[in-house]
């Protein structure tokens, strides 16, 4: 089921074509991204990477290791080489 995404954001993924288009996942550590990932595939076509959770309290606290954390991700899912 689609039902999670806001229905905002699933418009916008619905109105484009992101068919050969590479995806990754940045969010808020809360609630985790369940099956959002998978979902967003399916809608759109578009290989999704690995997702990263930023803790807001880690993100506005520790700005030296959320930045090192982001890098660190950026690099794993090719980003960054």
């Amino acid at each position: 089921t689609r039902s999670h995404l806001v229905g905002i954001v699933k418009g916008f993924l619905e109105s484009y074509d992101f068919t050969g288009k590479t995806m990754i996942l940045l969010h808020h550590a809360g609630s985790g991204l369940g099956n959002t990932k998978s979902t967003i595939a399916e809608i759109t076509g578009a290989e999704m990477k690995k997702g990263l959770a930023v803790s807001g309290a880690t993100a506005q606290n520790d700005r030296d290791a959320t930045g090192q954390s982001v890098n660190q991700w950026l690099e794993e899912v090719g980003v960054l080489g």
